[in-house]
């Protein structure tokens, strides 16, 4: 779209995408390009994701969240072949990185932590 430039990639890789470290090319700001391949999906998984026309998708639902534990949607691109999520970038990594630094460093993850 223009919108971002790539940086490094991919950070991370899962079974439906892989997640890239890019930068807003309006803000200059880090964000996290997560692209996810639509054929991976099922029908079930690509409707809950965006939506039909009885029921808004996961995508508008979760781009109108603004909560400081959890991870804001700036933007999405649909293609035929792709989804494309713009999300805030967290330098830590995700969630089950540090639950596993936590777990090897001894101290585990404590469970008001957690809760948070």
């Amino acid at each position: 779209e223009g919108k971002y430039r790539v940086e490094e990639g991919p950070v991370a890789q899962g079974a439906f995408a892989k997640v890239w470290r890019a930068s807003s090319l309006e803000t200059g700001s880090a964000v996290a390009l997560k692209v996810v391949q639509r054929d991976a999906l099922s029908w079930l998984d690509e409707r809950n994701i965006l939506g039909h026309p009885d029921r808004p998708g996961e995508l508008d639902l979760h781009s109108g969240l603004h909560h400081r534990n959890i991870v804001r949607i700036f933007d999405y691109f649909v293609t035929p072949s792709t989804v494309s999520l713009v999300l805030e970038f967290c330098h830590g990594g995700d969630l089950f990185d540090y639950i596993e630094r936590k777990k090897e460093g001894g101290s585990g993850l404590a469970v008001a932590t957690a809760a948070r």
